[in-house]
């Protein structure tokens, strides 16, 4: 049987207002996931659809990319009445089958191989473009298959300093591919509204501990990390679990709970045993974590280096 793909372009377009409220944000953001929701549903049914990491006018992802194509595939899943939303999980774990990597997910370079990967039928892109004090956005849909346009959606959202920020963030994907050597830097990670970045990892009197901060961006939130299921990816893909968990004044060795206000860090320190002590590398850092807004997720991280 013959499948359709598509491709869905996203660009932002808004008015030029300083400060940005929560309640301008999450109005800006949904009018536009509405809008984006109802075309879908018009015109995508029996659509199974992946959602990519949005991107700049140079094809480079940021944090804030990675953020709205978490919050868009949210609010599609919850639409989802004539199509079928593909898990960005699954997503990532298919590109990977088919060689691609997190690459696969930010350029349109690889799109036509994305034709190759088993039940997608319908790809959503992003393309952010600042200008002044706002993002431009444009959504189209192209048929792969036919290369024909099915759906053409602008909104708006404002920039805030915090936007501006994770927009000038590169995410781990870019960073690795625009550096022939390891990137020691800022190792982040967005699920909905929930930033999380790996500050350092390092030992101390026998045990490896790793520094985060936590933000929730925009909204105020309640944070828990759990040991069960945090745990480190050895080279040789061997896992050390979790045996502590500090957050704010909360200490545990099961979980740690902390109430987040909107845009402002709260440091997550996870402790780890067992570690030889001349290990310099980790594949990758996994942490359970759950919030009352984003439920339940896994924070991936990978590259990790010791201090």
């Amino acid at each position: 049987m013959q499948i359709k793909y598509g491709i869905i372009f996203l660009w932002m377009l808004g008015s030029p207002v300083f400060g940005l409220s929560q309640n301008l944000f999450d109005l800006e953001l949904k009018q536009l996931a509405d809008q984006l929701a109802i075309e879908v549903t018009g015109k995508m049914t029996g659509q199974n659809i992946a959602i990519a990491d949005f991107v700049d006018e140079n094809d480079r992802p940021s944090t804030f990319g990675k953020y709205l194509a978490e919050e868009f595939s949210y609010t599609l899943v919850n639409q989802s009445k004539n199509f079928k939303v593909i898990d960005r999980t699954q997503l990532r774990t298919l590109l990977t089958e088919a060689g691609l990597g997190d690459k696969g997910l930010i350029d349109p370079n690889s799109v036509q191989k994305l034709g190759e990967l088993k039940g997608i039928t319908a790809v959503l892109y992003g393309k952010l473009v600042p200008t002044g004090n706002v993002l431009r956005v444009f959504i189209k849909v192209v048929v792969l298959e036919t290369q024909v346009n099915e759906i053409v959606v602008r909104g708006s959202i404002t920039r805030t300093p915090s936007i501006e920020s994770l927009l000038k963030e590169l995410t781990n994907t870019e960073k690795t591919s625009s550096s022939n050597s390891p990137d020691k830097s800022v190792n982040s990670f967005v699920y909905q509204h929930i930033k999380i970045i790996l500050k350092r990892c390092s030992f101390n009197e026998g045990y490896l501990d790793c520094t985060f901060e936590v933000t929730s961006i925009g909204r105020n939130d309640n944070f828990s990390v759990l040991t069960s299921d945090t745990q480190l990816i050895s080279n040789n893909k061997s896992q050390h679990r979790a045996v502590g968990l500090s957050m704010g004044e909360n200490t545990s060795s099961i979980l740690v709970n902390e109430a987040l206000r909107a845009d402002t860090p709260v440091s997550l320190q996870v402790r780890f045993s067992n570690i030889p002590a001349n290990t310099a590398t980790f594949e990758g850092l996994q942490l359970n974590c759950k919030s009352y807004a984003a439920f339940s997720f896994k924070a991936q991280f990978s590259n990790i280096f010791i201090q």
